[in-house]
């Protein structure tokens, strides 16, 4: 949820980026004839095409998968839990750094089965102890993210999860008997929040004995080079799991 413009000075840095990115895409073709071909693929027609599609590129791209008024619905609730919440009774920041990731404590845990607000590091006071007073009158642009339980509470991202489409598609897939581990809600500010590295999402959701986590990413505002949209690099799925985020057991127990 990207609050503020961005200035055309910080729009032209970004598409230089994406360019460099999608350079380097073209530079990968020379590996793989196919890598190219990724970025203008239309979304196939027929279920097995679809499921094909996504076993061999990893990522199945379903614009307007939902519909105008259900994305604002999310966003008005999201708006209400923000408002109920009080940074002085719970206040945690989450970054995109391993310090950050590390160093995860009863308040990111117990989110498992809540919903809990997490703020990006420079919204904090010197302290790190509360937020800035900018962000104090405006608690929505101090957030990084919340999470991870939105799928359990009543309204609109429960209706969403459990929603007829959403089964659908995951069947669709060859997901058999699926469960819903986490569900967060992430916040783009246009101005502050650290980079978001390349990584692998089975990194923090591990499953054994094999991979088993499909993500459903929803853009709720329209996600483009200007604003800073999803990428992925096809074919990384096929990858081993590189890193691997574990419980501190002398911490948490077993």
């Amino acid at each position: 949820m990207a609050r503020n413009m961005l200035t055309e000075n910080e729009k032209t840095t970004i598409r230089a980026r994406a360019t460099e990115t999608l350079i380097a895409l073209e530079l990968d073709a020379s590996r793989d004839p196919q890598a190219s071909s990724w970025l203008n693929k239309a979304l196939p027609a027929s279920r097995s095409e679809r499921c094909q599609y996504f076993d061999t590129a990893g990522f199945l791209h379903n614009p307007a998968f939902a519909t105008d008024s259900e994305c604002a619905a999310m966003k008005e609730q999201m708006r209400d839990l923000v408002e109920s919440w009080d940074p002085s009774q719970a206040l945690d920041s989450f970054g995109t750094d391993d310090k950050q990731n590390t160093k995860r404590g009863d308040y990111f845990l117990e989110s498992a089965d809540q919903v809990h607000h997490f703020v990006e590091p420079d919204s904090l006071d010197e302290d790190g102890l509360r937020l800035k007073p900018e962000n104090q009158s405006d608690k929505l642009t101090a957030l990084n993210k919340s999470g991870h339980a939105l799928h359990l509470m009543p309204g609109a991202f429960h209706d969403y999860c459990i929603s007829e489409k959403v089964r659908s598609l995951v069947t669709e897939m060859e997901w058999k008997d699926p469960v819903v581990p986490q569900s967060m809600y992430i916040f783009k500010q246009a101005r502050t929040g650290g980079v978001v590295n390349s990584h692998q999402d089975s990194t923090f959701l591990f499953t054994t004995p094999r991979q088993s986590c499909l993500g459903l990413w929803l853009a709720l505002d329209d996600a483009t080079l200007d604003n800073g949209c999803l990428w992925v690099r096809p074919k990384s799925h096929n990858e081993a799991t590189r890193r691997q985020y574990k419980r501190n057991t002398k911490y948490f127990g077993l």
